[in-house]
Order: C-alpha cells, then structure tokens, then sequence
C-alpha cells in the first residue's frame, strides 16, 4: 500500500478548566467552553476520544482531573491511526 494515500485521523482530549477562585476574570463557562472546541473539533474533523471537565484553580498544585488526562495521554500514546 502506497503511503501517501493513508489521512492521518487526528485524536484528541479536550480539558476544560473554570478557575474556583476568580470566576469573574474568566468569561467563558465550562459548558461554553466545550461547545467552542467541539464547533472546532467538528470544524477540523478531529475526534474527541475523551472530555475532562474542572473548577479548580490552577495555581494550587494537585488538580486530580488534569492529572488524570495526562495519565491518559501517556497511557494511549500510541492514538495516531490512519485512515485509507
């Protein structure tokens, strides 16, 4: 098979994160947030395989639900495929 005809399929996890402690100076809402990278997700046929969702701020160190995405991205590492 020719390489060049394989598309690489572009995988991806979104994180969405509204800070706990200064809600005013962050003016999208989580909900808005995802519906803007879902429109460019669409937009750019990439596939969402998960969404991690967090009110936490991110100065304090130990926000479980980003480590968990991150866990996550090095455990499926390998999530380039190809379509022909």
């Amino acid at each position: 098979m020719d390489d060049s005809s394989q598309k690489i399929i572009k995988k991806y996890f979104v994180y969405v994160r509204k800070s706990s402690e200064q809600e005013d100076r962050q003016a999208l809402s989580l909900s808005s947030q995802k519906d803007e990278i879902e429109k460019m997700c669409r937009g750019n046929r990439f596939i969402i395989i998960d969404t991690f969702e967090e009110s936490f701020s991110a100065k304090a160190p130990g926000r479980k639900v980003f480590n968990e995405m991150i866990r996550r991205i090095n455990a499926d590492a390998h999530l380039i495929t190809f379509d022909t």
